[in-house]
């Protein structure tokens, strides 16, 4: 499966819907959806954008040797555990 950043998810949802219109028992009107879909691509555009700037690399791409590693897209901390409470065992089930 192909990964997809969300802008782009949004921008094939907004042209779907200029291809199908409304479809199935949707309540919004037209003006509506389109001003929601319009204002969740802006929006997530801006953040894709911005945390590229900060990582200095883009969409599923690794960082260079020559670049220094600056985080994860995907929000990844560091954790170590502080006692033997901090894991819950998991029943198995045979």
């Amino acid at each position: 499966m192909k990964r997809i950043p969300p802008s782009e998810r949004i921008r094939e949802e907004v042209e779907q819907f200029f291809r199908e219109g409304i479809t199935g028992n949707s309540e919004e009107s037209i003006t509506g959806m389109l001003l929601r879909l319009g204002a969740q691509r802006l929006v997530q555009e801006a953040l894709e954008k911005e945390v590229t700037d900060f990582l200095g690399r883009g969409h599923y791409e690794h960082h260079g040797q020559e670049t220094a590693f600056r985080g994860h897209r995907n929000g990844y901390v560091k954790w170590t555990p502080v006692s033997r409470h901090d894991f819950e065992a998991t029943p198995r089930l045979a």
